[in-house]
């Protein structure tokens, strides 16, 4: 479909040169929403084929959690949403994956940001306990339905019908890393008012 339409909008730029801002216009939208399709393709296809044992790495959470925020705070807020961040300071270096971890939190934020229209996204990193600490993203968007629970971790399937990019592969990307490291996740959500996204991370995940 995205190809087809990007077709189409190279037509118009050769048949209406008058259109061609619009048709190139067009033709931009086109091959982002491809990108994020493609990206998160390739992204689950990595992740279901990764075998190999989890690496572990010491590294302070702080400064990831700093990366996350000034990473997605341009696109949170060019919807004219506000970014709400708290970062619990007691918490320091841990063990993990900082990769796997990073994109937990991207995949959470960035559906947070796809499926809020008006008010605020939040995310923060707090102490659970001494042996656990808390992921946490909250958002003001659409909700997900009581029948859409257990159906939003499937691949290739979305809670709303909302207009939006992207392969449905998000929340199964996020569990599968959830269980990869340790994670114990949770959500609560209602229908017109927003989601609420925990997750319990061992600040020293079981080595495979």
């Amino acid at each position: 479909n995205f190809l087809n339409v990007f077709s189409m909008a190279l037509q118009l730029a050769a048949r209406a040169p008058a259109k061609l801002d619009t048709a190139l216009n067009l033709a931009g939208r086109q091959v982002a929403d491809m990108k994020v399709l493609v990206d998160e393709l390739v992204e689950y296809s990595v992740l279901v084929g990764d075998s190999a044992p989890v690496a572990l790495e010491s590294f302070d959470l702080r400064g990831l959690f700093d990366e996350l925020v000034t990473a997605c705070r341009p696109t949170i807020e060019a919807k004219g949403l506000r970014l709400v961040s708290r970062f619990d300071d007691t918490l320091g270096t841990i063990d993990s994956n900082r990769l796997k971890l990073k994109q937990v939190a991207l995949n959470l934020l960035t559906n947070a940001a796809k499926y809020t229209k008006t008010g605020e996204v939040e995310f923060a990193m707090t102490v659970h306990d001494d042996a656990r600490w808390l992921l946490r993203v909250v958002d003001t968007g659409v909700g997900i339905g009581d029948d859409d629970r257990e159906r939003v971790f499937r691949e290739f399937e979305r809670a709303t019908d909302e207009d939006v990019p992207g392969a449905g592969l998000g929340l199964a990307i996020v569990e599968e890393l959830c269980r990869v490291l340790g994670g114990e996740l949770h959500f609560t959500s209602r229908v017109g008012r927003g989601t609420t996204f925990e997750i319990l991370f061992p600040r020293q995940p079981p080595r495979a």
